[in-house]
């Protein structure tokens, strides 16, 4: 049969009962600050996110920019050569309106020479 417990066998479960209280006691801390460092990470993550998210927002409103600036400056190259252009054709035209009304005029002034 069993032998009746002595007082240090007494104490003895009792060191180890306070024994096995101080280790759960200490994984429960070590849980505790675990989580408390992962909750610390996922905070610091967001946050990184949340900055990256704001650079990049950032950066694509500045290439923007910088693609409309490059727009207009296209824009008015165009612009510049086609009245250039435009210019040059009038000039060109008027060149020939007036060789023609030359030309006209002559014939209609040797033209009415020539029935008198």
């Amino acid at each position: 049969m069993t032998e009746p417990a002595t007082p240090t066998d007494g104490n003895e479960a009792l060191a180890s009962i306070r024994r096995l209280e101080h280790t759960l006691a200490e994984r429960s801390a070590t849980r505790t600050s675990a989580d408390g460092h992962v909750d610390a990470a996922r905070r610091e993550a967001e946050d990184l996110l949340a900055s990256a998210r704001r650079n990049a927002a950032e950066a694509s409103s500045r290439r923007r920019a910088r693609a409309a600036a490059a727009a207009d400056r296209d824009d008015a190259e165009i612009r510049a050569r086609a009245d250039a252009d435009a210019a040059e054709l009038r000039a060109r035209a008027a060149l020939r309106t007036a060789g023609l009304v030359d030309a006209a005029l002559g014939l209609i002034v040797r033209g009415g020479t020539e029935t008198e």
